[in-house]
């Protein structure tokens, strides 16, 4: 450790010292070999709270104070989350406080005067979310060099939030511009938690630049403690009042209170709704068996000050408390030290499973993951039969986590909404432009490599028909008055669509906010409490509240979630297998061995039934979809039910042989526009519906479809 600390400035030396540490990490010791001794880019994936950003960080610092930059930002650094930026703020500003390397926040939620304040005195580290940068390279175009002339070094936080994402093509598209424009080089880091495929991150980190990406992977993964409860939730029986299932629920809630009561620890749920009702329910708890821990919520229609709450009292070491959480905790948002996390259901990736276990286990400590797996009547959707699948899944994302398997990054070849988006970014700053240019600065970018010239021509003529362009008889492409509006709004510069929310006040204080149109004198859930809707003002989109005890409406929608391959296929391993798990309570180990027993006849492909027959494809969503659909497509098939992505009924004269004999029939055609129904919704992007239809399907369908699908 003595080396490097001697190498680095007094200022972290004395951090280091202040904060008591006994010596640097393996994995901080190779990146700071990595970094002082090489000059290529570095992806550093370690386990959450392993020290990634002081190992990113440090050296940074150290290369900003002994040879200083005149002018402009240094360092970049990018999060996905506005949070992040804020805690990662909090966390450098005071090793820095006494040296003269300020650090910057760009953001939606810092004011206008504090940002003109960063550029006209722009130097050190600027943090900023990709939206921001994308507003900042076309709002100030004309000092971009000042800026960003002398950038050294760009660090990428999550860069697995980013790296299979259209909002991660549109953040390359912005280095990119930056490193044209402005002649600069810097090193970039991409920091994660989860990666799958490190060779793909490598990839993508080095894009357009010319260099290669290092990766230094910490596989020592912490240990881990894992536990899987099983509670079987009977539907309600109106002949008793509902007492048993009123007894099951109460039997649940007792069984996480007493998880989780003092305990510093996060519950995750899968759905904001879910959260209000559990923190609604754990405040309850609390009040009648005299618990210890204060109960908050954190989920993205909560206002920041709400959030902030939550995270400060995480923080808080002199008191344990309880946070019911969306997503919005599971990146690197620093939430102190960690005694649990509780896992409400399975949730919709492995990659999340792991992110969100790896939020405990600081301090050395081992990993404490607690999976509640609740079999409901009442909610049959989770069950196969007599499988809860819901438990299997559980069990299967646990096998694969402690693999240490996490889903790959889909690819995005064709996003031709981007595109649309980039050319307008370019052109609205610009008094006309010629195709040639845009093909050179904007086509030529690496989002598009896969799109060809002749499809770029495409899209600019179908802006021209649609009213977005203008083509002027020399050639010349303008913006037209009419897109002026829309593309210099506040939210053109975002790729990703939001939904719509209500603005939530009670006495004029924001709680934060819902999706539905609220009906005065209707009951919301909110911040772990009721609220009664007093009034609605319907030109500013805001509802006035009082707090209430009456029943309560849905307030978000949720749509449906892609399950990886691997998953579907540890799924059946686990159904045809004959092992107990140890992290499995006995309640649950009795209920896998009565739904292997239930699913025996799920194991083969096919099977008959009525009027045809049924088909296990045991592969994930896109490849079932794709089953389905040439299934629908074929002349032998009269009609099919499927319960995705587990089972399709088939209702045919014909033979499983037959018709898949049909299917590759179809398939060896390559028309797979033939299987885009009426109702499908083939905007897969924000600005997709701004792309002509041939090419909204081609990115549908590559987007959707697997036509390699097993079976097929």
């Amino acid at each position: 450790m003595s080396d490097h600390v001697e190498r680095m400035p007094w200022f972290i030396q004395n951090f280091i010292q202040n904060s008591r540490w006994s010596g640097f990490r393996e994995m901080q010791v190779r990146v700071f070999d990595r970094f002082f001794d090489h000059n290529d880019h570095i992806l550093i994936s370690s386990g959450t709270s392993s020290g990634k950003t002081e190992a990113a960080i440090f050296p940074i610092l150290t290369s900003l104070y002994d040879d200083p930059i005149g002018s402009g930002f240094g360092a970049l650094y990018i999060g996905p989350l506005k949070a992040l930026i804020d805690d990662q703020f909090e966390r450098i500003e005071p090793i820095i406080r006494e040296t003269e390397i300020p650090v910057a926040e760009w953001h939606g939620d810092v004011g206008h005067s504090k940002k003109i304040n960063s550029l006209k005195n722009a130097r050190g580290i600027l943090q900023i979310t990709p939206e921001s940068l994308q507003n900042l390279i076309v709002d100030h175009d004309d000092i971009l060099t000042d800026i960003f002339g002398n950038l050294r070094f760009i660090v990428i936080d999550e860069v697995h939030a980013f790296s299979g994402s259209r909002r991660g093509l549109q953040l390359l598209c912005c280095l990119e511009t930056i490193e044209r424009r402005c002649g600069c080089r810097p090193r970039r880091i991409g920091l994660s938690a989860t990666i799958s495929d490190v060779q793909g991150t490598c990839e993508w980190i080095s894009a357009s630049t010319g260099i290669e990406t290092f990766p230094i992977v910490d596989n020592n993964r912490k240990d881990a403690e894992i536990s899987i409860r099983y509670n079987h939730i009977p539907s309600a029986d109106m002949r008793d009042g509902g007492k048993d299932r009123k007894i099951a629920l109460t039997g649940f809630y007792r069984q996480l209170f007493a998880d989780t009561d003092r305990k510093n620890c996060i519950i995750f749920t899968n759905s904001r709704s879910t959260a209000e009702n559990v923190a609604s329910s754990l405040m309850r708890m609390k009040d009648a068996l005299d618990g210890v821990n204060d109960v908050y919520v954190h989920h993205g229609s909560l206002s920041k000050e709400y959030r902030k709450l939550a995270e400060d009292a995480l923080k808080d070491t002199s008191r344990t408390v309880t946070v019911v959480s969306t997503s919005t905790l599971e990146l690197g948002v620093d939430v102190g030290s960690l005694d649990l996390i509780v896992q409400l259901e399975p949730p919709h990736s492995c990659s999340s499973l792991m992110q969100r276990m790896g939020r405990s286990g600081r301090r050395d400590s081992p990993q404490r993951l607690i999976l509640y797996c609740n079999e409901d009547d009442d909610k049959r959707w989770n069950m196969l039969g007599y499988v809860p699948m819901n438990l299997i899944k559980a069990i299967a994302m646990c096998n694969l986590i402690s693999e240490g398997w996490v889903e790959p990054s889909p690819p995005d070849r064709y996003p031709y909404g981007l595109l649309y988006h980039q050319t307008m970014e370019y052109m609205k700053r610009r008094t006309g432009v010629r195709f040639t240019k845009l093909k050179d600065d904007v086509l030529s970018m690496f989002p598009f490599r896969s799109i060809d010239e002749s499809e770029y021509k495409m899209l600019l003529r179908h802006m021209v028909s649609t009213g977005r362009i203008q083509r002027m008889e020399d050639g010349t492409l303008l913006i037209t008055p009419e897109s002026e509006r829309e593309i210099f709004g506040r939210d053109f510069c975002s790729v990703f669509t939001s939904e719509k929310e209500i603005e939530v006040k009670t006495q004029g204080k924001v709680i934060g906010s819902i999706q539905n149109i609220p009906e005065i004198g209707a009951c919301i859930q909110l911040a772990g409490h009721v609220w009664e809707i007093t009034s609605f003002d319907p030109n500013t989109d805001t509802a006035e509240v009082k707090e209430s005890d009456g029943d309560v409406m849905s307030s978000w929608k949720s749509s449906p979630i892609d399950t990886d391959r691997m998953v579907m296929k540890e799924i059946r391993k686990v159904l045809s297998g004959s092992e107990t798990y140890d992290f499995l309570d006995e309640r649950g180990n009795d209920r896998l061995n009565d739904a292997r027993e239930s699913a025996s006849g799920m194991l083969m492909p096919f099977s008959e039934a009525d009027k045809g027959w049924r088909m296990y494809p045991w592969t994930g969503t896109r490849e079932f979809d794709t089953i389905r659909r040439f299934l629908e497509d074929s002349f032998e098939v009269d009609r099919v039910w499927c319960f995705q992505p587990y089972l399709l009924d088939v209702i045919t004269d014909s033979s499983p042989e037959q018709v898949m004999s049909s299917i590759r029939r179809i398939k060896s055609t390559n028309d797979l526009s033939r299987l885009i129904t009426d109702s499908d919704d083939i905007t897969v992007g924000k600005y997709d519906e701004e792309v002509p239809r041939d090419l909204q399907e081609k990115c549908f369908i590559d987007a959707r479809f697997e036509i390699d699908a097993d079976l097929i």
